[in-house]
């Protein structure tokens, strides 16, 4: 899958001939979410759980990671102290709990940080597969869970402390 870009005053395609990191050889490095950072650089999760960012001036991709052993890296936000904030998706347990974990990363440090499990303690359950990530009031994250075959799908809360 290679990348491209579109110019609409030109009405012009410029294609690339890379695409996004493999996670390995069996991957095709499908799109799975995209966000514009307020640097100017789009970060990309892929479908197997990669984790990189583009240059749209360039068309330079640059390998970020696999923050997580599972896929799925479908949840992606920046939020207002300037972290991106992503979740990925590494399947259930054993008692058939999600076990999407939080992820932050500083895009002027490149360092990441691996926030732990969605999991709400109180009713026991954790997220399967979080797909859209905002940032509410206080720096909380919302995150949109679906494709979970066991229960409705929630929205969760993170509070980030």
């Amino acid at each position: 899958i290679r990348i491209f870009c579109y110019d609409p005053h030109t009405d012009e395609f410029t294609w690339f001939q890379h695409g996004f990191p493999k996670v390995n050889d069996a991957d095709s490095a499908r799109v799975d979410h995209m966000l514009l950072g307020s640097d100017g650089i789009i970060y990309v999760g892929t479908v197997n759980g990669g984790f990189s960012r583009l240059d749209p001036q360039t068309g330079k991709v640059e390998n970020l990671s696999k923050p997580f052993p599972g896929g799925r890296l479908s949840g992606l936000v920046q939020a207002s102290d300037g972290r991106i904030y992503g979740a990925g998706n590494a399947g259930y347990d054993e008692q058939l709990n999600g076990t999407t974990r939080l992820f932050a990363f500083d895009p002027k440090t490149l360092k990441l940080d691996d926030l732990g499990p969605i999991f709400d303690p109180e009713i026991g359950t954790g997220a399967y597969n979080i797909h859209m990530l905002v940032e509410g009031d206080m720096g909380i994250l919302y995150a949109g869970e679906n494709d979970n075959t066991w229960r409705s799908s929630y929205l969760w809360e993170c509070r980030l402390t």
